[in-house]
């Protein structure tokens, strides 16, 4: 492309690729060059996606000026000295923008993207209203819509946006569940909460919710939410029978028996047995190593502790498969595995701020004190 049309001509990131040109004619020539380049790769131009410009509409459809004024508000609030003022700019900026009449033209569902994240940091509730409308017209803003409330540890709200996405019949996505109870993973529930958060991600895990898609993805991370909000061990081991055991999706069946036996190591046999017969090579693979955690004859693991940042807000926290990885690990009966468990628990406390996290260090902790077998 940069032969054929000159390189300050070329601009790409990743799979999407804008080309300059003087004419309409020139630009059908671009498309044509495009479709016979990729068809040699055995690819091909997503027609959707493909426009002509000209430079009064890039104005439009790249969002310029919106983009530029969340710009300066990033710029001027960076640091964030005064979250008042911060507050009070992005509203003024969102009556800007939101009143212009390229609102949901071209890449408007990216300056909304944009918005919900300077709405977390500013800890703003400026878009609450409106986020259950754009989670359906902007599926793909799932994460960031879900993550705009768990940061700023909105959890009824969340909840209730979740609930009503479910009940409108608009929850068409495997992705959309999955990253829903992601995001609860970043909630500091009060006792209050935490077991409504709890009865959903429940129901979803033995795919008896209201209005989910039954997929295996969404009931994964739903079990990994019903640990981290703090179920029994034997609560979630009697969620599947021998039957419905044998018959899970190899990713819920892994998240149940990882989740199961964080909580409660004596209940491993127990799950084992349940599975017999289940036709996933990985969930054998699964319950073999937890076997060989637990009776000390694995005594090193890979690197587990996946520290991420907060963004936008500051500071890190090791997530929480991190913490279930190290959970899992503290029964182990090996005495060097364990001396480097207690080193790392070192730095997972460092970061503790919410409820969830306390529960389990206190746990990990208690168990890594004693000698031999917790």
């Amino acid at each position: 492309m940069i032969e054929e049309f000159g390189e300050e001509n070329y601009v790409r990131w990743l799979d999407d690729q804008n080309i300059a040109v003087r004419s309409m004619t020139e630009a059908r020539r671009v498309v044509n060059t495009l479709t016979r380049s990729l068809s040699s790769q055995r690819l091909t131009v997503n027609s959707g996606k493909t426009k002509f410009l000209t430079p009064e509409k890039v104005l439009v459809h790249f969002q310029l000026d919106a983009n530029a004024e969340i710009d300066s508000w990033d710029s001027k609030f960076k640091d964030f000295e005064n979250v008042s003022k911060a507050r009070r700019a992005l509203n003024d900026l969102w009556q800007r923008i939101s009143a212009e009449d390229n609102v949901q033209v071209g890449n408007w569902g990216k300056i909304l993207k944009r918005m919900y994240a300077a709405s977390t940091k500013a800890n703003s509730d400026l878009l609450e209203r409106r986020a259950l409308e754009d989670l359906v017209e902007y599926p793909e803003l799932d994460e960031r819509i879900f993550q705009y409330f768990a940061k700023r540890n909105r959890g009824d709200a969340l909840l209730k946006l979740f609930s009503d996405y479910c009940a409108a019949g608009e929850n068409l996505f495997e992705g959309t569940e999955s990253v829903f109870f992601e995001s609860l993973l970043l909630l500091d529930p009060g006792v209050a909460l935490a077991p409504k958060l709890r009865q959903l991600a429940l129901q979803f895990a033995s795919a008896s919710a209201l209005g989910q898609s039954g997929k295996p993805l969404g009931r994964a991370s739903a079990l990994l939410a019903v640990y981290w909000l703090g179920e029994s061990g034997s609560a979630l081991a009697s969620i599947f029978n021998l039957e419905a055991a044998r018959r899970l999706p190899k990713e819920v069946a892994r998240a149940w028996i990882a989740t199961v036996t964080a909580l409660n190591p004596s209940l491993l046999r127990q799950l084992q047995s349940k599975l017999v017969g289940h036709p996933s090579d990985d969930v054998a693979r699964l319950s073999s190593f937890l076997s060989g955690l637990l009776n000390g004859t694995i005594g090193k693991l890979g690197n587990y502790k996946n520290q991420r940042s907060r963004w936008p807000l500051p500071g890190k926290f090791y997530d929480a498969r991190s913490w279930l990885t190290l959970h899992l690990a503290s029964s182990s009966l090996h005495e060097g595995l364990r001396a480097t468990l207690r080193r790392d628990l070192k730095s997972f406390q460092a970061l503790v701020r919410t409820i969830p996290e306390k529960r389990i260090a206190v746990t990990i902790n208690r168990r890594l004190g004693r000698a031999g077998h917790p």
